[in-house]
Parts: C-alpha cells; structure tokens; sequence
C-alpha cells in the first residue's frame, strides 16, 4: 500500500531524495535544459586542470596510456612498428601495383 501512495504522491521537498535512494522513483527522470540567455547559465567558470588532464588521458588510445598490453585482445597489434626496413627498390620484398593493357 505503501508504495502505490507514494507514486502517486508528487514528490517535493524532502520526499524526493528518499524516494531517489529508495528506488520507489523509478527511471522516469526529464532533465530540463538550460536556457541560452539566462545568466546564472551563462557564467564562466574556470576550468580545473586536473579534470581537463584526467579527460584527455582517458580519450587517448591504449598504447599512449599504457606501457604495456592490459588485456589478452591488445597484445594483437600492440607493436605496430615494423620489423624491418622496406626498400622499395628490393622486388623480393616489395609489389607495387602495375598496370597493363588488360587492368586500363
């Protein structure tokens, strides 16, 4: 019973956290948007630095972040430089494309 009252009971003041701890809420939350000419929306804010580092170090790519592979998958690829030297005038080890009469 008490659960049905609360639903139906508009959630102000201090019901409103305890029915968002409790999960009686649900997941039917709206977020307002911001208005483009309001002032208190419009302040800037300094940007803290140790957020902006901590956001690029997680957009980077894993070899940058990462001496070493974290999983079984970035082992593959991992090393990316090669091998050897590619002579492009060596034919043993290089095919560059050609054209014929028959590929025009």
């Amino acid at each position: 019973m008490d659960i049905i009252l609360l639903q139906h009971l508009r959630p102000t003041g201090l019901l409103l956290p305890f029915m968002r701890t409790t999960g009686l809420l649900g997941t039917d939350f709206h977020t307002i948007t911001k208005k483009p000419m309001s002032w208190h929306d419009n302040i800037e804010e300094p940007a803290d630095a140790k957020f902006l580092n901590l956001i690029h170090h997680a957009a980077l790519e894993p070899t940058k972040k990462y001496s070493e592979p974290q999983t079984e998958s970035q082992e593959i690829g991992w090393n990316t430089t090669p091998l050897i030297h590619v002579d492009r005038t060596d034919c043993r080890l290089y095919f560059p494309r050609r054209r014929t009469e028959i590929t025009k």
